[in-house]
């Protein structure tokens, strides 16, 4: 096997991984589209003036 013959091997086992590569990009970016968004705990804001009115006349 000449120097050539390496290069042109070389090269298209690169190009055919890479393909392998974008294939699994596309069905991993499929998947998470699908999946429904993790539900964010909702926080209710602190309320600092309410325990300050609560005490204020005693």
């Amino acid at each position: 096997m000449n120097t050539n013959d390496y290069y042109v091997l070389r090269l298209s086992v690169q190009r055919e991984h890479d393909q392998i590569i974008a294939a699994l990009a596309e069905l991993w970016l499929e998947r998470q589209a699908k999946q429904p968004p993790k539900p964010q705990p909702v926080r209710a804001p602190r309320n600092t003036y309410v325990s300050v009115r609560s005490h204020a006349h005693a």
